[in-house]
């Protein structure tokens, strides 16, 4: 049985914002604005980007990321129309009031969630 890409994307906003509400934690990325290019005197802005995640476990992390151990911390969150297209090691990130490295994200075939692994 085929499934749409928009079918995910309802199951996973279902799921994660009904089902799994209660493991919300929230979780802020960001990358700080610079790299002044002085040929077309512009800078790239600064990016802030509020969302709720659900830690997991390291069990299912290493079927998402390869070398998956305890040293990172492993986040699902769900992908809403305000966030960028894209993001990846580039960006920071706050969780629990903690300032944490990005250290890889993935993105589902479906566009419909964001799979962070951060450091410690």
């Amino acid at each position: 049985m085929a499934t749409f890409k928009s079918e995910f994307q309802e199951l996973a906003d279902e799921l994660i914002n009904g089902e799994f509400a209660d493991f919300l934690v929230p979780l802020r990325i960001y990358k700080d604005g610079g790299g002044y290019n002085p040929n077309t005197g512009t800078s790239s802005p600064a990016e802030d980007y509020a969302m709720q995640a659900i830690p997991t476990d390291l069990t299912n992390a290493e079927r998402i990321f390869a070398n998956a151990t305890n040293d990172s911390i492993y986040l699902i969150a769900y992908k809403a129309d305000t966030h960028p297209s894209s993001l990846d090691s580039s960006y920071s990130a706050y969780l629990d009031g903690k300032k944490m490295a990005i250290q890889a994200v993935e993105n589902d075939p479906a566009n419909a969630v964001w799979l962070f692994r951060l450091a410690r």
